[in-house]
């Protein structure tokens, strides 16, 4: 299939006049950048009918086309349809603009055509446009008109892919090519200058006949910046720059890795949706600042996402939220505007950025009174905080010593440090997060005995594992880039809970998102969900529903790392050799899908950490202190790593025995005691071992009979219940989303050894 698509791209490439772009000097690259480097900040504008339904624009269509990857709830006949019944009539692109400009954006970023095939232009190529709604105006030419007037500059997101379009990624590609093309020469030829180009991708197959398309481009637009998207197929992700036109990479929805190498633009939702979204979750202002300084101290540029409403207005919560962020850069800006990242490299505590003489720090969290930094090989002339102020600094013994203002606003304070000499050739440097003192974290409640003595009454639970790994037959599966992989015939949550139910287990500890990043729930930080899998189900929704129903509890597995973050080992930013442990960072990620898991899904018992492959750039105190702020009696624990001020102690492959026995948990958790613990956990799979397969998830198919016998799990079940611990037995669910047949049948054979009373386990049979 791909070789066929591939042909057809060439077949179309010939049937077009080749435009020959001249050739661009790095001087003449940088000057034409210029003003987006400059800029850092840009509103993106996701709209169009699908307003109507509050649902995520072109993702929620269903499928028309097998060669592409919607599979939404709205049927098609409904989605196409909606052009019918849009009518924002109170749009004033006007106000849009002063929005934009209000919050200290510089440039505008519009979906003029998105990949429901929908165009907010007055177009000739394709009927279905914005003309042919209610509404009847071009407001694509109302918005150029409006952000040129503001002195913004103006940007078109382009899907070059249309999963409307019959003839697209068939073997009448080149008729949809043609039709692409036209539609580019409209958005770039009829609304004077535009300064950027946003194309999309699909994660399938790209056959837009790239190389005459970038001419054509820039034939019409010779001073466009372009992103990188244009030229991307299947796995292959936002950070990677596959052809010289394209001027800089895109991370989705999460803050880039420091990188002043290459030009990057983070784009993220104020909401969890691109469009527009009833009743939606924001961020606040605090957040967006965070992000913003976060992203530009790692020399990246913000571009923020907007959803207005159908009738045309950007919702009321999210103008008030731009308003602060205005008023933050009315202060602020000159940390912002025409500066670079560095020289210290982003942290959860810090950011910075500089230009000229000049370094600007921005104090994101800061519990005390000073703040410590390796020293600039500069001297420092004068300390003062933007907004009036100045401010105390020290250096000694290779140390930068801030003394921070008692008094300090919501937002983020930013301290501007005027140098000696030139700040522009100090490298970057790296800063280890601040560590808390070995204490418990402040501002967390202990839990109160009698919280120990509901979680000590659950005894014991099925620990389910069913993700990529159940399709790989291996215990990590790296390198999975499409989550169609991800294939299971069914899901049965129902069997799984009554099945622990006849056990006469008191609660179920299921995973929600293993190393890989692929999430078991419909969060929406990511398309790396199950609800995008063939499965299009959110696992962890059914889950609590038959909990509801067999009347168990729900813990929560969750990787802190992942391997596709910033930094780690599918990460194409990271340098060689890279390890199997390499995790990256994303501290706004983790946060955020926490969020998710603890405020969507009714109360959790605890958490089960596995910092395997690191902490995923948010450490254990603060990650412990988000937690609480959203449960507080949700207990906490952490396999590997700094156990301060956790309540439960894990332990992997571990065994039953008191609170102070360390050796209990097992070989990754023995030489890590805390104080702070108040309960011991231990788990291990149902599987004995064996070769070939995995452990904890499904194995093979060959090792469908072999099972531990019900006497050891009973007896460690007796032992858990005589020293207060939790015992969670790893069973994993098959490739029909079901627990075996002799999981099922050796856990009754162990409900039915509670349910007699037996004291002892009878002797394990040979």
């Amino acid at each position: 299939m791909k070789k066929t698509l591939f042909c057809l791209a060439l077949m179309a490439a010939s049937c077009l006049q080749n435009f020959a772009a001249p050739a661009e000097t790095s001087a003449q690259r940088d000057a034409r950048m210029a003003w987006w480097r400059e800029g850092r900040f840009g509103m993106f504008i996701h709209y169009g009918p699908v307003a109507l339904t509050g649902k995520e624009i072109s993702w929620s269509r269903a499928n028309s086309n097998t060669n592409c990857p919607n599979k939404g709830p709205t049927p098609v006949a409904v989605y196409d349809n909606l052009y019918k019944e849009f009518n924002p009539t109170n749009f004033n692109a006007a106000d849009w603009t002063g929005i934009a400009k209000a919050a200290g954006m510089k440039y505008v970023v519009l979906t003029a055509k998105h990949c429901d095939g929908f165009l907010l232009w007055d177009s000739k190529v394709d009927a279905y446009n914005i003309t042919a709604t209610p509404f009847q105006r071009d407001l694509c030419a109302e918005l150029a008109r409006a952000v040129r007037a503001d002195g913004l500059k103006l940007g078109w997101y382009f899907s070059p892919m249309d999963w409307r379009d019959p003839d697209f990624r068939t073997e009448r590609n080149g008729a949809f090519i043609t039709r692409m093309q036209g539609q580019l020469r409209e958005l770039l030829g009829h609304y004077g200058k535009v300064d950027l180009l946003w194309f999309d991708h699909d994660d399938r197959e790209a056959v837009y006949d790239q190389t005459n398309t970038y001419a054509l481009v820039k034939k019409l637009q010779p001073q466009i910046v372009i992103n990188n998207r244009l030229d991307l197929g299947v796995n292959q992700g936002n950070r990677l720059m596959l052809h010289p036109h394209a001027d800089y990479y895109t991370p989705e929805q999460q803050i880039g890795g420091y990188d002043d190498q290459r030009p990057w633009e983070t784009c993220m939702t104020l909401g969890t949706q691109w469009s527009w979204k009833p009743n939606d979750k924001i961020k606040s202002a605090a957040e967006v600042v965070r992000i913003l300084a976060r992203t530009v101290g790692g020399d990246g540029n913000l571009l923020l996402n907007v959803g207005p409403m159908p009738d045309g207005r950007i919702e009321p919560r999210q103008v008030e939220v731009l308003q602060k962020v205005g008023a933050w850069m009315g202060v602020n800006g000159e940390s912002i505007y025409g500066t670079r990242g560095g020289p210290w490299k982003p942290t959860e505590q810090l950011t910075s950025t500089r230009k000229s003489d000049v370094v600007y720090v921005h104090v994101l969290k800061a519990d005390g009174d000073t703040l410590e930094l390796p020293a600039l090989p500069r001297n420092i002339k004068s300390a003062s905080v933007l907004g009036g102020g100045e401010i105390k600094t020290e250096t000694n013994a290779g140390k930068f010593i801030l003394h921070l203002p008692a008094k300090r606003g919501p937002l983020a304070m930013v301290i501007k440090l005027e140098l000696d000499g030139s700040a522009m050739n100090i490298p970057a440097i790296t800063l280890p997060e601040i560590k808390p003192a070995q204490s418990s974290p402040k501002n967390v409640p202990m839990v109160s005995a009698a919280r120990v003595k509901q979680l000590q009454d659950l005894q014991w639970g099925m620990f389910i594992c069913w993700s990529f790994s159940t399709f790989s037959g291996k215990e990590w599966t790296p390198g999975v880039k499409d989550v169609s992989f991800f294939k299971p015939t069914g899901c049965d949550t129902d069997q799984w809970v009554k099945t622990a139910k006849e056990a006469g287990m008191g609660y179920i500890l299921f995973l929600t998102k293993h190393h890989d990043g692929f999430c078991l729930w419909d969060t929406q930080t990511t398309d790396r969900k199950v609800t995008k899998s063939p499965l299009g189900r959110d696992v962890l929704a059914d889950l609590k529903k038959s909990c509801e129903k067999h009347g168990l509890k729900i813990a929560l597995y969750f990787s802190e790392g992942e391997w596709r973050q910033p930094g780690g080992l599918e990460d194409p930013a990271t340098p060689a050799p890279k390890k199997r442990n390499q995790g990256g960072s994303n501290a706004e990620l983790k946060k955020a899908q926490l969020k998710e898991l603890l405020t969507q899904y009714g109360p959790i018992e605890y958490i089960w950490f596995d910092h395997a492959i690191g902490d995923g750039g948010l450490s254990h105190a603060e990650t412990l202190a988000f937690c609480k702020s959203l449960q507080p009696d949700c207990f906490i624990g952490f396999n590997h790593g700094d156990q301060t001020g956790a309540d439960i102690r894990l332990g992997e492959m571990g065994r039953p025995g008191p609170l102070n026995d360390h050796a209990a948990a097992g070989p990754h958790m023995k030489d890590a005691p805390s104080q702070s613990y108040r309960l011991a956990e231990f788990t291990y799979p149902i599987l004995p071992k064996h070769k070939g397969g995995a452990n904890w998830f499904y194995s093979l198919p060959e090792h469908d009979q072999l099972c531990l016998p019900a006497e050891k799990l009973y007896a460690d079940y007796l032992g858990a219940v005589k020293h207060g611990n939790l015992f969670a037995l790893d069973v994993g669910p098959d490739y029909a989303g079901k627990l075996r047949d002799i999981d099922v049948k050796t856990l009754r054979q162990v409900g039915e050894m509670i349910r007699n009373g037996q004291k002892t386990a009878p002797p394990t049979k040979p």
